[in-house]
């Protein structure tokens, strides 16, 4: 079996490599260059034509021989047949990298190119730590791994059924399948194990791969100094879903002499809580935030994909509903530090509420109930406008928000796991094959070709009709991809029954003109003055533009590259079909036929949908996401490029 850390190497130079390709970093590479990772080599190796500065002797094939030869000169000489064949070798003229940090250090003269003036020495450097941490981190994953993966589904083969032949506790439990997920990290981001500053053992202790009970300690917040949003209080919900906790919360404020009515309880993730005591000490010392027993006011949890939202292990297992919590967390995860901003906070709640209104309005018959909400009914930070010292940045530190998901009841045929989980790969005879694969196979029984281009075809009329339909009709694009989208799997027939959301404000947005059609324009008024997530209602036809084509690229790669493109490869590569005819036929076709419908239902959304239908099917190029670019200029701000082929598009000329 191949080295933990070898392994990691390789998975991280195929992440940058991808990302400077697609992001247009190499110019000529782009086009003439090939590169994979070589076994005898054990390298990464590029091949083609490579110009300019890119040619550097440290990486070639030559240099490097030599300095091979040079370093066991002391036990053998070369002859000169060995350097003439070493010479004529497959890799003369390559370029060779044995580490992703060799291979990032090669590409900084096409970067500083790329970036001009923008390049900066010190982002470049956060760079490279960043990819070095990623590596550390895709090592440790991938050392846990097959423990994991053999305890899980080590007699799965066996069976004639995927779901049925797991465990039910494995199978019910959202976690598992959140565990399974996480060992592959995010599947379009240069860095996808970043988390900085973590050690290894935190790492270990934290990330949801390792399975490891993470401890949330309570603090106690006066009242006055929490601003809250919803329609309950944290105390409310922790009297109703954790009252072992909260009893114990409760004493220990008492025993300290303080009334705990005038405190709110507060979870902190242990990683986060020196930081948080080192910001708001002035608050420690006033009393104003207590700490209390670690031992004895804690909240056992495991994590979920994002590190940072936490499921509570003492839940009332036979509730209808669990309640998920996420946090601040003062660490790096790929590319941004994991706060819960006020603006998150205030706002996830109202959204919800007019997300819910939506679903329940006679208008999303439309969607035939193929997407449904989590509720996050609870946002909890810093009441920073009452105080002297602190201001909203010091706010997204100290703060919470609550997430209600809804439970399968006992003997239920559904499954729920996220997306990301159905795309992961785990043991199959003569090979590693995706979880969807033996779900087709085992639940679905689907043997033939024909079958599968049918599965395809189901599976996509319900995230078609979930996710574009909310757009095409509300004007709301939601952030549904791998690790916010969580499947609703009927075990015994293995097809997909719904999509479930979660995280309304990590990246939704919506059109201010199209909700106004419906009669919640005035959702602004009722929204944090930072929100930057409704759009649209411009007088300036440039602006309408633009607004449109940033709310319509989120949606193509959410829906499009993050959901559609992975599960029409997998099919096809799994069952003798071309993922390009399954895209650019069946799935264009189901687009054109929700396009028509939205219109026969709602006329004045004509030009809506016309607008949608110009962006999605008839550009030739898809736009790209220049994640890597922008960790290099450490920036939010997003870019893109037109480095995909639209595999949407059909040319007037077929």
């Amino acid at each position: 079996m191949e080295d933990p850390a070898r392994r990691a190497e390789r998975r991280s130079c195929e992440r940058v490599w991808q990302h400077l390709v697609r992001e247009q970093v190499l110019g000529d590479v782009e086009r003439e260059a090939a590169a994979a990772w070589d076994e005898v080599e054990d390298a990464w190796v590029i091949r083609g034509e490579i110009h300019g500065a890119l040619r550097s002797p440290n990486y070639s094939a030559k240099a490097q021989r030599q300095q091979v030869r040079e370093d066991r000169r002391h036990t053998e000489e070369d002859t000169e047949e060995e350097e003439e064949e070493e010479a004529k070798g497959n890799h003369a003229g390559a370029v060779i990298v044995r580490s992703a940090a060799e291979l990032l250090a090669w590409s900084e003269p096409a970067v500083r190119s790329r970036l001009g003036k923008d390049f900066d020495e010190a982002k470049w450097a956060a760079v490279q730590r960043e990819l070095a941490h990623a590596v550390m981190g895709e090592s440790l994953a991938l050392a846990a791994r097959p423990a994991f993966i053999a305890n899980a589904f080590g007699d799965v083969n066996e069976q004639d059924t995927f779901f049925n032949a797991l465990a039910p506790e494995k199978r019910e439990d959202l976690v598992f399948w959140e565990q399974l997920a996480a060992f592959d990290g995010h599947p379009h981001h240069p860095t996808a194990k970043c988390k900085l500053p973590l050690t290894p053992a935190q790492v270990c202790a934290f990330a949801p791969e390792f399975g490891t009970i993470v401890p949330l300690r309570l603090l106690a917040v006066r009242c006055e100094l929490l601003a809250l949003q919803g329609a309950v209080s944290m105390s409310q919900v922790f009297a109703s879903h954790f009252p072992d906790t909260w009893t114990t919360w409760k004493r220990a404020v008492e025993d300290l002499g303080l009334d705990f009515t005038a405190f709110e309880p507060l979870p902190v993730h242990p990683g986060h809580l020196g930081p948080l005591l080192s910001r708001f000490e002035s608050l420690l010392q006033s009393k104003e935030i207590i700490t209390l027993d670690a031992e004895s006011v804690s909240l056992r949890t495991h994590a979920t994909m994002s590190l940072r939202t936490m499921v509570p292990i003492s839940q009332d297992a036979s509730a209808k509903t669990s309640v998920h919590v996420k946090l601040p967390l003062d660490v790096q995860a790929s590319s941004l530090v994991r706060y819960v901003s006020p603006v998150e906070a205030h706002d996830s709640p109202v959204l919800g509420e007019m997300l819910k209104a939506m679903l329940s309005h006679s208008d999303a018959s439309f969607l035939d109930g193929k997407i449904e909400i989590l509720d996050e009914p609870v946002g909890a930070w810093l009441n920073y406008e009452q105080t002297r010292d602190f201001v909203y940045e010091d706010a997204r530190y100290l703060s919470c928000l609550l997430r209600v998901v809804p439970r399968e009841p006992a003997g239920s045929p559904f499954v729920q796991l996220p997306l990301a989980a159905l795309l992961s790969r785990i043991p199959s005879q003569g090979g590693d094959s995706p979880v969807l694969v033996h779900i087709m196979k085992h639940d679905a029984r689907v043997r033939t070709a024909e079958q599968a281009r049918a599965y395809f075809g189901d599976y996509a009329s319900v995230v078609l009709r979930g996710v574009l339909g909310l757009w095409l009709r509300f004007g709301v694009v939601l952030e549904a991809h791998q690790q916010n989208a969580v499947l609703v799997m009927n075990r015994f027939t293995g097809m997909l029954d719904r999509i479930m959301y979660r995280d309304l404000c990590g990246g939704m947005c919506a059109h201010l003109d199209v909700l106004d059609l419906h009669g919640w324009g005035d959702i602004m008024e009722r929204l944090h003055p930072r929100q930057d997530y409704i759009l649209g209602g411009n007088d300036d036809p440039e602006e309408e533009t633009e607004d449109y084509d940033y709310m319509l690229g989120a949606l193509e790669h959410i829906l499009v590259h993050s959901h559609l493109v992975p599960i029409a490869t997998i099919i096809a590569d799994s069952f003798g079909l071309d993922a390009a005819d399954l895209l650019a036929g069946d799935v264009r076709a189901a687009i054109l036929e929700l396009f028509e419908e939205t219109v026969r239902c709602e006329p004045r959304l004509a030009d809506h949908v016309a607008r949608s239908r110009k962006y999605l099917l008839e550009r030739p190029r898809s736009r790209y996401k220049c994640l890597f670019l922008m960790r290099c200029l450490a920036s939010k701000d997003e870019f893109y490029v037109n480095s995909f082929v639209n595999p949407l598009y059909v040319s007037e000329q077929c």
